[in-house]
């Protein structure tokens, strides 16, 4: 069953017909199909149909997947947009954010305000650590009905690669630091070797991984759970399949960096890295290889850092890596409400 509500062009947003309306009904499409169209809409890994269902055990451990399709209707149907929400016994939560097609992102107010009218009253969560969304909490309030509950402001970082013409120009623009210490592995010669497995393969490499970040993390006085990594590494191979990767430097066979990470559309994930505190520059020369990787793959991506919230310690080393690879943030927002019925 579909349910349909009129639409206006806010100012700025493409001259739709006169009547047009937007069309809610339940999703028919492929797993496939979704993340596709889900890439195409600029949203995270988390929105990926396999992955949205898992990243709900952040919330709730019992809950039921609803996946929705937003259609146009303006002398045809179009797909502009989707949605998948986890409904448990006390939160809806949305994975991670409404998708809307980039072309018509100014229907947002709009189209939350359909899809609520489908969904009906309750408490929602919008947003994650890794959306690239814009902070919508002030377009979520301006619907009748929503009564905001909690906000929680989130700087995302990201290497926006189309800032730059070619992948040198990027690379002139990293920090002199950065480029003297991958240039320390050049006395290494032949003894370093890099090796990039994909999907339940990388679970290999996983021990090495866990192991170079947790002597990361006790260097930096930071607790680490070596037990509950691996499960997540494992629930990101299995989710992800061969989106998920760990890539391993080695000297001499030893493994001495690692990097976990996840690919999504144009866009490429930093979510694990860890490394010996001796590493003569391995530690850089591994990451501006996956810098370069992901450049290769979307010249026109972004290499996301990860987010920091403003209720959160900075954290020195990794804002500093983000400084030195010119990450820019931008803002976000992770956000609770209540909707009733207006």
């Amino acid at each position: 069953m579909s349910r349909a509500t009129s639409i206006s062009s806010p100012l700025g947003a493409p001259p739709y017909d006169e009547g047009a309306s937007l069309v809610i009904e339940r999703d028919r499409s492929t797993d496939e199909a979704w993340d596709r169209f889900a890439a195409s809409c600029g949203a995270s890994f988390r929105a990926a149909n396999r992955a949205a269902g898992a990243w709900q055990l952040d919330h709730h451990p019992l809950h039921r997947m609803r996946r929705y399709a937003l259609w146009l209707n303006q002398r045809q149907l179009l797909r502009i947009g989707q949605v998948a929400i986890g409904f448990g016994p006390r939160l809806r939560v949305f994975a991670d954010g409404l998708q809307l097609l980039p072309e018509h992102s100014g229907l947002w107010s709009q189209a939350m305000s359909a899809v609520l009218a489908q969904t009906g009253p309750g408490l929602y969560h919008y947003g994650s650590a890794w959306s690239l969304e814009p902070a919508r909490q002030g377009d979520c309030a301006s619907i009748a009905g929503v009564t905001l509950t909690t906000v929680e402001p989130i700087t995302m970082y990201a290497i926006d690669f189309s800032r730059w013409p070619t992948w040198d120009a990027y690379l002139r623009e990293i920090s002199n630091n950065a480029r003297r210490n991958a240039k320390k592995v050049e006395k290494l010669q032949d003894r370093l070797t890099i090796s990039v497995r994909h999907g339940m393969e990388m679970l290999r490499d996983a021990p090495h991984l866990l192991r170079l970040r947790r002597a990361l993390y006790v260097r930096k006085q930071i607790p680490f759970s070596t037990t509950a990594n691996a499960l997540r590494l494992m629930l990101r191979a299995a989710v992800m399949r061969k989106n998920a990767f760990i890539a391993v430097a080695r000297v001499d066979g030893v493994p001495v960096s690692a990097f976990g990470g996840v690919t999504f559309g144009e866009n490429t994930y930093f979510l694990d890295a860890g490394s010996l505190k001796e590493d003569n520059g391995v530690y850089w020369f591994l990451m501006l290889r996956m810098l370069h990787n992901a450049y290769q793959r979307a010249p026109h991506g972004r290499f996301v850092t990860g987010a920091y919230y403003e209720a959160d310690p900075v954290s020195t080393g990794l804002d500093f890596f983000r400084y030195q690879c010119r990450a820019q943030g931008t803002p976000t927002s992770e956000f609770v409400f209540s909707y009733s019925a207006p």
